[in-house]
């Protein structure tokens, strides 16, 4: 593997903001391929929360999980934090499967509602953003 850039975050897969096509391929707990794979690293705009890979120098620059996100959305917004310190948010080719009981997840939750409605608060005046859930207006 390149040398990676240390004031950046990485994962196995990412969304942009135009298009609804992943970056990035992983394999899903029934063996389905998810994605597309990547010659390079691609900037995304948010990663997904399956596999987060950061340097400990992001944390020295300040950035931090939000722990009012205790499941849902906090790799999203990690990744918005990481663009308001100026860091890159990339999606990198890595063999990954997803282990989850469930492949879509409960988006009918409360807390997932509530951590929608605490995402869409906090990052206002951002929207919209792609999660690899939804997109956010």
């Amino acid at each position: 593997m390149n040398a990676k850039e240390v004031e950046a975050i990485y994962g196995p897969i990412g969304i942009r903001l135009t298009g609804n096509n992943f970056s990035g391929m992983i394999i899903q707990t029934d063996d389905t391929p998810t994605g597309r794979q990547l010659e390079e690293d691609t900037p995304v705009q948010t990663l997904d929360e399956m596999c987060l890979i950061v340097n400990s120098e992001v944390f020295r620059k300040g950035l931090l999980f939000d722990e009012r996100f205790r499941f849902h959305f906090y790799g999203a917004d990690f990744c918005m934090q990481t663009y308001t310190l100026g860091f890159d948010v990339l999606a990198m080719q890595l063999k990954c499967q997803h282990k989850s009981r469930t492949i879509k997840g409960d988006i009918t939750s409360p807390e997932y509602l509530s951590s929608l409605n605490l995402f869409k608060e906090k990052w206002k005046q951002f929207l919209p953003v792609r999660t690899t859930t939804k997109l956010i207006a």
